[in-house]
């Protein structure tokens, strides 16, 4: 008899521990599964976005509007997932007497323009985009605004809103493949991790306010999801690191954006590493009893990550 890396002792019989990992697959399959986008889902999705591109290129100098987030990297959920659109900007809608003007000068013509064709839709500035709420239980569609800089390393890179009135370059494209690559590497693991986390970040309440792209950025950068993990070892070390590094900003692994925060403000930043250090607490708790063959002690701590929405 020995302690296990958690510091139980268990002298259970490997079989035991077979059914129980596979009694916890099993109910994570089953959370994948609620997080699939149905075809009805979809078409919701395709119409909002066709019908928003339709007024942003009547109004703008642009002949190109991207779709970009979550989204196309192919971890966005239902639950929690907005569709990101970059409004790709001439320069000049971006100047003012030869100098760059503020972002939020940008943004508001974007959110007045879109105001005019849905007056009885709810706009407003989201951190980087302007969100526009159709109030059919739908996620909201997110529009950037940015210009196009030109090429780097191969992939288009544009610049666009920071977080502080000011402009930041990006290049969805170049990102899109870093992440990719850590989820091939991952066997595919990845994706179904960052979904995990974005439902867990859903189904705590108040919603945790964490970014997803720091997420899937901080999971590909550290290979957490690589090897012989379960989806289970893999969301813990995930929290785990999230709490040790207390939700600081991460330095974007392609050395592109700079510094990729966590949360938009410090309060949010706060209450995010407060939830990750509890839900840290009851994962760990949850595999060292799934590792003694503890099956119902591990779903429950798990349904405690989940605030209640783990299968029972």
């Amino acid at each position: 008899m020995g302690l296990n890396r958690f510091g139980f002792t268990s002298s259970v019989p490997l079989a035991n521990l077979v059914r129980c990992s596979a009694a916890l697959r099993e109910r994570f399959q089953r959370v994948l599964q609620r997080l699939d986008y149905s075809q009805i889902d979809r078409a919701k999705l395709e119409l909002h976005r066709s019908t928003v591109q339709r007024r942003l290129l009547i109004t703008f100098s642009t002949n190109r509007i991207l779709p970009i987030g979550s989204t196309q990297r192919g971890t966005a959920i239902p639950q929690s997932s907005d569709l990101d659109l970059l409004l790709i900007l001439q320069f000049k809608e971006l100047r003012w007497g030869g100098e760059l003007v503020r972002s939020s000068t940008v943004l508001d013509n974007v959110r007045k323009t879109l105001q005019v064709r849905y007056r009885n839709t709810s706009i407003g500035r989201d951190g980087q985009a302007v969100a526009v709420d159709f109030g059919d239980g739908e996620r909201p569609i997110e529009v950037v605004p940015g210009a196009f800089l030109g090429l780097g390393e191969g992939a288009p890179r544009y610049l666009i809103p920071d977080r502080n009135d000011g402009w930041i370059q990006t290049s969805p494209d170049s990102h899109n493949k870093f992440i990719a690559l850590a989820d091939w590497r991952s066997g595919g693991k990845l994706k179904s991790v960052a979904k995990l986390a974005k439902y867990w970040r859903w189904c705590r309440t108040p919603e945790v306010p964490l970014s997803s792209f720091h997420i899937e950025l901080l999971l590909a950068q550290n290979a957490i999801c690589v090897g012989a993990k379960s989806h289970g070892q893999c969301l813990y070390e995930l929290f785990k690191l999230l709490s040790d590094r207390q939700c600081r900003s991460l330095q974007d692994p392609c050395g592109i954006s700079g510094l990729i925060p966590a949360a938009g403000t410090e309060a949010k930043r706060a209450r995010a590493y407060a939830t990750v250090t509890d839900s840290t607490e009851h994962a760990v708790r949850a595999l060292a009893a799934e590792r003694i063959g503890r099956t119902a002690d591990a779903i429950f701590q798990w349904n405690c990550v989940f605030n209640g929405w783990f299968p029972g």
